[in-house]
C-alpha cells in the first residue's frame, strides 16, 4: 500500500510541476503578444 501512495505523489508532483510549467509559458506568450502589439502600433 505504501508503494502506491509513493506512485500517487510522484504522479501528482510531476502534474503540479506540468501544470505550473505551462502556467508560466502562457502568462509569457500573452506577455510577449502585448508588447508586440504595443510596439508594433
Amino acid at each position: 500500500m505504501a508503494f502506491l501512495v509513493k506512485i500517487s505523489i510522484l504522479i501528482s508532483r510531476l502534474c503540479q510541476f506540468i501544470g505550473g510549467v505551462s502556467l508560466i509559458i502562457i502568462v509569457l506568450i500573452t506577455m510577449l503578444d502585448v508588447t508586440a502589439r504595443y510596439i508594433s502600433s
